[in-house]
Order: C-alpha cells, then structure tokens, then sequence
C-alpha cells in the first residue's frame, strides 16, 4: 500500500497549527523541486503537490488565496502533463482563486512574456488592473 504524501509527514508536523503545516509542506515541495530530478522523483513530487492543492484549494479553506498555495500550483503547472501552467492559470483565474493577489497576474504574465506574446500579456495586465490585485506596486512593477 502506498502512503500518501500528507499521511508520510512525521507526527510532529500533524500537531502544528495549519498555517506552519502549510509552511512545513511548502517548505518540503521546494526541497524535493529543487533536489529531484530523475522522472520517478518528479511523479513522487507532482503526487505532493496535486495532494496539497486538493488539501487547501476548497474555496471554504482559510488558505485558498493564499500566496504559499500559488507556488505549489505553480509546482503542478509546470510538472503538469495535461495541462501546463496555461491552462492552469487558466482555470484558477476562472474559478477566481488568487483573483486579488498581485502575484498571481505576475506568474500568469510572465509566461507570455518569454512567449513574447505582447497581447495576451496586456491582456493579463489588465485582468490585474479590474481585479484590484494589491499590491498595486507589484503590477506596476511587472508589467511596465
């Protein structure tokens, strides 16, 4: 039988109010995406990261706009064999997850912007401007 990711984290971390379990798992998604790079190690990562996600991403979930959980999409987006980061910008903008969080526009814009797509980019700038994304700052600074 195979544990999953969630039920393979030592005790301690079970004890720990949510917020820092969801700093401890981050903190691990990034030591396993940095350290991993054979394709068994990126299934055991893209398992954690789609586990995580289906964790916190209920829309009732105190953390479901939370920036920590925009990286581990982040994780599945580019570990993704169906979908890719696109669609999953895609799908989270529709769904209006992240919808205020400067951040989110930042990460979505940046992949037309090494696609040199100059309109679909605009057009994500603009999805931050209607959206109120805060901070403001971080838009302004990202897509001028």
């Amino acid at each position: 039988m195979v544990i999953g990711f969630f039920e393979s984290l030592p005790s301690f971390v079970k004890t720990l109010p949510e917020t820092k379990q969801l700093d401890y798992v981050l903190n691990q998604l990034k030591w396993m995406e940095k350290n991993f790079d054979d394709e068994e190690s990126h299934h055991r990562l893209r398992k954690a990261a789609m586990e995580t996600v289906l964790r916190y991403s209920v829309e009732s979930n105190p953390f479901y706009n939370d920036e920590r959980l925009l990286y581990v999409f982040c994780i599945v987006g580019k570990l993704s064999r169906t979908m890719g980061m696109k669609l999953v910008m895609e799908e989270l903008h529709n769904r209006k997850q992240f919808y205020e969080l400067a951040e989110f526009y930042v990460k979505w814009g940046e992949i037309f912007a090494e696609e040199r797509n100059k309109e679909r980019f605009n057009e994500i700038w603009n999805e931050a401007v209607k959206a109120n994304a805060k901070p403001i700052s971080r838009v302004d600074e990202a897509f001028r």
